[in-house]
């Protein structure tokens, strides 16, 4: 729910970057509490998913370094699920859209590091 708010509700919406800010990060850290627990994929997915939407939020807000680490554990998530099924077509699908705007958040913030290195 904080991340429909978050991301949709509130998305054009002017002057409230720091209010989606801050509902993507309550709904990350509600999913980190159940990823300590669970290999419950949906909840590992939602994960994954909030890392990235805040990820944008980060690069919006000039928080590059916050901008590329989020990136990045949203990556290992959806990573991690997709080698645990790599023939579901939505994890391949969400994989790719996250490695994209990893590769989209590099090229915004000047850095021509690949993947890999991310990964690191």
């Amino acid at each position: 729910m904080l991340t429909e708010v978050g991301d949709e509700l509130l998305k054009n919406v002017p002057q409230m970057e720091k209010l989606r800010e801050t509902l993507l990060k309550e709904a990350l850290e509600f999913n980190k509490d159940f990823l300590q627990d669970t290999d419950d994929p949906e909840i590992r997915k939602k994960a994954g998913m909030a890392h990235g939407k805040l990820a944008s939020i980060y690069l919006m807000l000039g928080k590059t370094d916050e901008a590329v680490n989020s990136g990045r554990q949203g990556v290992d998530i959806l990573a991690d699920l997709h080698q645990s099924a790599p023939n579901n077509q939505d994890y391949t699908r969400m994989l790719a859209e996250s490695l994209f705007n990893s590769a989209i958040t590099q090229q915004k913030i000047g850095l021509s590091s690949a993947y890999n290195r991310l990964r690191s």
